[in-house]
């Protein structure tokens, strides 16, 4: 499996986990509504999943990798507040810009092995 496959398969798995501990009360964002948040995360999830097994929409691949840039953006500048339960959260924003900038690459790495 190629890496960029592997790194959109396991953060569909990570989403529907993120999903699941904040149904039970440890919503990795603060500022962002539990419910909704867990929402986001099946939704982002299912996105994953589909583009892994039905194949690549390179409008669709495009579109989201714009989202992760942004999203990267955020987490990276404090705008988004990731939680950590088992002691200082300092370093949560640049780890989950890092993330979210990998999910990015790979997703256009797969565009590129589309065309």
């Amino acid at each position: 499996m190629k890496w960029s496959r592997a790194l959109l398969l396991v953060t569909a798995f990570s989403y529907f986990g993120a999903a699941f501990l904040t149904l039970v009360g440890y919503p990795p964002e603060a500022t962002i509504p539990p419910n909704f948040q867990a929402a986001i995360y099946v939704f982002l999830g299912l996105i994953l999943l589909t583009i892994i097994v039905e194949g690549h929409v390179v409008f669709v691949d495009y579109l989201l990798a714009l989202l992760y840039g942004v999203l990267a953006g955020t987490s990276f500048s404090g705008i988004q507040k990731w939680i950590n339960y088992n002691g200082s959260s300092d370093l949560l924003g640049v780890a989950m810009a890092a993330w979210d900038l990998a999910i990015a690459i790979a997703l256009l790495d797969e565009v590129d092995q589309a065309e």
